[in-house]
């Protein structure tokens, strides 16, 4: 999913290389979702395939009252319906 269409918002250098994208997996894994004023990041998949399709971010304000929220949708799956579930 490491293309310039996508990649161009985010916050990361281009190319991002593999051990910063581990890096970055390990620290979401020990991150707790939710927490005020922090950002937490996580992969949508494919459950048939294990294909990573997505990203989801999110960020709770401090003040508990508002959230910022931003999906990355890889360009094969774009415009298709998708359901989730939690």
């Amino acid at each position: 999913m490491s293309n310039s269409l996508h990649t161009k918002l985010q916050f990361w250098d281009k190319p991002y290389q593999q051990a910063e994208a581990m890096t970055f997996i390990k620290a979401m894994k020990q991150a707790t979702p939710g927490t005020l004023g922090e950002w937490y990041q996580l992969a949508i998949e494919l459950k048939a395939t294990g294909e990573m399709i997505d990203d989801c971010a999110f960020c709770i304000a401090d003040d508990g009252q508002q959230a910022e929220i931003g999906f990355t949708r890889s360009q094969t799956h774009q415009k298709k319906a998708m359901l989730l579930r939690l």
